[in-house]
């Protein structure tokens, strides 16, 4: 049977375990080089991480093309999660164009560049922050949305821990890189001439490697549904274009309607 959600999620994985070893890499390097080399080993593997991200937005787009494939609900939460998407999106640019538009008014208006730099950092602080949790919140619910009906239960707690502990250290890294953007911009300020963003770009990688625990939650609640699918224990409703979906039974636990093949109830995780 021809399932995009399995197709989608097979390579939103791969793409996935790519951009996370690559994010692993760089940041495990900043603890041990300097200098040109930081820069060397994030230009490699940024090159590398970028052909998972084309994965994963194939995959996303698979997945995306079989949201009728599990139910009518699966395909409002589908809905739902497109439009949570696009608000993000729209959210995200905007402030970006806002704080631009602060960047170049302060520019224009503030005669010494010391004092432009300083006022600068307060701002581009609070941004960092408010930008890095609401991304976090926001994606969070895309997760959710995309994800939560094809989860059993063990599925659903690693997709809730997911999103919590991605919530919780967005919080914890927006707070540190709005410190050090503070550093970055006093150092701008004082000594331009012997300005260098290495360190601030090393900080980044330290700091970022806290992001590998909410991606390893998120890869594995990709993983379980995929398994589900593989496996038979999940099984699409409906089949490809031009054919009739298989009719339904009604699982004898929680009284829902499954497909007439499922050796297990997609929703209660009831054998049958």
């Amino acid at each position: 049977m021809n399932c995009n959600t399995q197709k989608g999620l097979y390579f939103i994985i791969i793409g996935s375990i790519i951009t996370m070893i690559c994010s692993i890499i760089t940041s495990i390097s900043s603890f041990f080089t300097k200098d040109t080399a930081v820069s060397m080993i994030s230009s490699i593997f940024g090159i590398v991480s970028f052909i998972g991200v084309i994965l994963i937005l194939i995959g996303a787009i698979l997945f995306l093309m079989g949201r009728k494939e599990f139910g009518e609900k699966h395909q409002k939460n589908i809905k739902n999660a497109v439009i949570i998407f696009v608000i993000a999106f729209i959210a995200i640019v905007s402030v970006i164009a806002i704080f631009i538009a602060i960047m170049i008014f302060s520019a224009i208006t503030t005669i010494s560049s010391t004092d432009s730099n300083t006022s600068l950092a307060t701002p581009t602080s609070i941004l960092v922050i408010v930008v890095s949790i609401v991304g976090a919140v926001l994606g969070g619910l895309i997760y959710y949305f995309a994800l939560i009906e094809l989860e059993n239960k063990t599925g659903k707690k690693i997709l809730y821990a997911g999103i919590v502990s991605s919530i919780a250290i967005s919080i914890v890294t927006s707070f540190y890189l709005a410190g050090m953007l503070s550093e970055l911009f006093g150092s701008i300020s004082t000594s331009s001439r012997d300005f260098s963003a290495l360190p601030f770009t090393q900080n980044i990688g330290k700091i970022g490697i806290l992001g590998i625990i909410p991606n390893l939650l998120y890869l594995y609640s990709f993983y379980i549904p995929y398994k589900r699918i593989k496996d038979g224990e999940l099984v699409p409703i409906a089949l490809s274009v031009g054919q009739e979906p298989f009719p339904n039974r009604i699982c004898p636990n929680c009284g829902r309607p499954i497909p007439f093949d499922a050796n297990f109830c997609p929703y209660c995780s009831k054998k049958i």
